[in-house]
């Protein structure tokens, strides 16, 4: 059996063990982790991505980059990207040629879903 006390001197709560050993009870959160140099820029960076984003305009063309060279997307890809680009869906999935792709214009790639292989897009 274990008993609790309140030192007002420690400001914190005290546990007497059946052995008559204080054992002090340490707050959960005490050693918050704080957010590393790496973890502060990628939100600055995420928050610099989106901020872009929505300042874009609706796109003229879309391109993506495959083996060594911009290729146009096909128009039916492209009039589908500007609809959800009029209101500003940073996310697009769509079918070509068989292959289930996510454009994503926040980081300005395109990954296929089967093969997790990501290409940038402009």
């Amino acid at each position: 059996m274990v008993f609790s006390s309140f030192n007002l001197a420690l400001d914190r709560p005290i546990l007497i063990s059946p052995r008559n050993k204080i054992v002090k009870r340490m707050r959960l959160n005490r050693y918050k982790s704080k957010p590393t140099n790496s973890e502060t820029c990628m939100g600055q960076s995420l928050i610099r991505y989106y901020v872009n984003f929505k300042k874009s305009g609706r796109p003229e063309r879309l391109v993506v980059y495959e083996n060594g060279g911009w290729k146009d997307f096909p128009r039916d890809v492209l009039d589908l990207v500007r609809k959800d680009f009029d209101v500003k869906k940073a996310v697009v999935k769509v079918e070509l040629s068989g292959h289930h792709l996510v454009l994503n214009f926040l980081h300005m790639y395109q990954m296929n879903l089967k093969s997790d292989l990501q290409q940038p897009i402009a």
